[in-house]
């Protein structure tokens, strides 16, 4: 059977002298694995499209009997220049794949998650400056999407006061400083089942998680602020898939090296 679908490259790997095998992320199949024969050699068909971040239409036959489809076609839907030439919006876009790649189940569909990716990764290659708030909004929004969305209310955001409050990762609930009954700060409590931030962060926090794209790329904090917030959100994701979790790679930004060379 043929399948015409649309994709977005998550990885790629080396297959023979000329070959690559493919993760992509499908609208509507989730997770696959594809077979591109001849992708790495100089009369390549698929050109720049499996790359990773590459926002596709995918052409595969599909057998029900193979875990690795054989990919025939592949050209792009939207093409996103900035996340490959501008570092500070190319790291928050390969960690989105990232994240789709490891959270998410081989062959097991959802069509937000595929949503949401496109969208960020629109984002952090649109965005004025500031393009891992894309990233920040995008953590957040898998976060809910797999079932663990922060229960805070507005009111327990505007309780923080200038000493700080806590998120606590079970819940997501923000309290301020002084009603999280905890008398030292500076560390982590419950053995890691919440964290101390500034009132700054976890504003900003609330903020990523509960407003729209457009509103967080918009958010305007400080490069301090901003490294707090991602510490955060990172520990609240970690906290809730647990191994699941992938660790930040200090050659993540080789993954564009595949599918070039």
């Amino acid at each position: 059977m043929i399948v015409r679908t649309e994709a977005v490259t998550l990885r790629t790997f080396r297959y023979g002298e000329t070959s690559l095998i493919a993760s992509l992320f499908t609208r509507y199949a989730g997770r696959i694995s594809v077979l591109a024969r001849g992708a790495r050699g100089p009369k390549s068909r698929f050109g720049a499209t499996l790359q990773p971040m590459s926002y596709v239409e995918a052409l595969y036959s599909y057998k029900a009997t193979r875990s690795l489809q054989t990919l025939r076609e592949a050209s792009h839907v939207v093409r996103f220049p900035a996340l490959s030439t501008d570092l500070s919006r190319l790291t928050p876009g390969l960690r989105m794949v990232e994240l789709v790649s490891a959270l998410t189940e081989e062959g097991e569909p959802n069509v937000a998650i595929f949503n949401l990716l496109t969208e960020s990764l629109q984002g952090a290659n649109a965005a004025p400056d500031r393009p891992e708030n894309a990233l920040f909004y995008f953590e957040m929004r898998l976060a809910e999407l797999l079932g663990f969305a922060p229960q805070f209310t507005k009111a327990d955001v505007q309780s923080v006061g200038d000493d700080g409050g806590t998120l606590g990762f079970d819940s997501g609930l923000i309290q301020s400083y002084e009603s999280s009954g905890i008398a030292e700060r500076g560390v982590t409590y419950g053995a890691g089942r919440q964290r101390i931030a500034s009132r700054r962060v976890l504003r900003s926090f609330a903020v990523a998680s509960r407003a729209s794209l457009r509103d967080v790329l918009r958010m305007q904090i400080t490069d301090d602020d901003a490294r707090a917030l991602g510490l955060l959100i990172e520990d609240y994701l970690r906290y809730h898939v647990e191994d699941a979790y992938p660790s930040r790679s200090d050659d993540v930004r080789s993954a564009l090296r595949v599918g070039v060379g």
